[in-house]
């Protein structure tokens, strides 16, 4: 037998850095989509993946329960297989509790998706949170621990969940993990105190009048890092970092407010308000928030009269136009295509976790 999971990426709406600070965020799921194969095996594991050069790596397991990789890796191909290794002995550990034990498998991953095809640039939409839910779910799918044709997404968020902040030394909110998981529009919200996520339990619908597109900056950044800097300006500065913090938690409280309400405008002012208080809190935290890319992005839809901000941490990967004019949205893609910032439709609001089993061809 075969099991096939995919999850999708995301993308953040409104809410980075005040996410992590107890404030709502409103994330969409995108067309773009981490897959992972299980496929039955006489004997042995197996992994393979693009990421180390699709070459085929046995693996066993340790008798402390540890990943132990059986073909000589290179340092970098060790550090490339790190998330892979952490959400397999999450699995092994889910499997043990329920008295049973891990099958051989050769296991098939791709993230192929999550890459420009011509520079191999990773996007930033959360390629390491889809390949966690998928490779955890086809796992679970395929030990009966979870049910292919409905899986339980709790159950799924919390072993996703805890392997991939072990796998990121616990850095970073899970938003990306849960938009693997439950796809479509939804608010998230960490639950003060417990450090465990917590999901509106109704999806949201963005109003059908605004319109949205990702761009490119051209780089790729790094998350940890700059939320690395920002923690460092909250513990030296607290009281400049409240103030700031403050009003982008109200910002992002008021603008997903509106999108409750399908009160496009006022989103649209949230959006172009976020913008600036990341880029105060940038300056404040020494931090490249709003990059050389990302500001001349900006100015490009400020002439053009469309809202603009990065998606995530900021620095690079990709940012999202909003406007509820087909014309100037048009007029914006088409001047920053010219100024080689490349855009994508990357479908908010596209479907969650979806695993597959068929029978393996002889």
């Amino acid at each position: 037998m075969i099991w096939t999971a995919t999850a999708p990426g995301k993308l953040i709406l409104l809410g980075e850095y005040a996410v992590l600070d107890g404030a709502p965020a409103l994330v969409g799921a995108v067309a773009r989509r981490a897959r992972v194969s299980v496929t039955d095996r006489d004997e042995g594991f197996q992994v393979q993946s693009a990421l180390v050069g699709n070459s085929e790596i046995n693996f066993q397991f340790g008798s402390d329960g540890r990943v132990l990789f059986q073909t000589e890796l290179t340092g970098a191909d060790a550090n490339r297989l790190q998330l892979f290794r952490v959400c397999v002995e999450e699995c092994r550990e889910a499997v043990q509790a329920a008295g049973l034990e891990m099958k051989v498998a050769k296991i098939l991953l791709n993230t192929e998706a999550f890459f420009l095809e011509d520079s191999r640039q990773k996007l930033g939409l959360g390629s390491s949170a889809a390949l966690t839910v998928s490779l955890i779910g086809a796992i679970m799918a395929r030990s009966g621990l979870l049910d292919a044709r409905v899986p339980d997404k709790p159950l799924l968020l919390e072993r996703a969940m805890s392997a991939h902040r072990k796998a990121q030394s616990n850095t970073g909110s899970g938003v990306d993990v849960a938009a693997s998981v439950y796809g479509g529009v939804f608010q998230y919200q960490l639950n003060r105190g417990h450090g465990r996520p917590g999901i509106a339990t109704r999806p949201f619908h963005l109003p059908p009048d605004l319109l949205t597109v990702a761009v490119w900056t051209g780089k790729s950044a790094s998350t940890p890092q700059l939320v690395g800097m920002v923690n460092r300006f909250r513990d030296a500065e607290p009281g400049e970092y409240d103030g700031i913090m403050e009003n982008m938690k109200e910002l992002s409280r008021s603008g997903i407010e509106a999108i409750r309400n399908s009160d496009t405008s006022l989103f649209l002012d949230a959006v172009s308000k976020y913008f600036n208080a990341m880029d105060e809190l940038g300056k404040a935290a020494d931090a490249p928030i709003i990059s050389g890319p990302h500001r001349k992005i900006g100015a490009i839809c400020e002439n053009a009269g469309v809202c603009y901000k990065p998606s995530g941490a900021g620095g690079g990967d990709l940012g999202i136009l909003f406007s509820a004019s087909p014309n100037r949205m048009r007029n914006a893609v088409e001047s920053l295509q010219s100024a080689g910032f490349p855009a994508f439709d990357l479908q908010i609001g596209t479907h969650g976790i979806q695993i597959q089993s068929m029978k393996k061809e002889q």
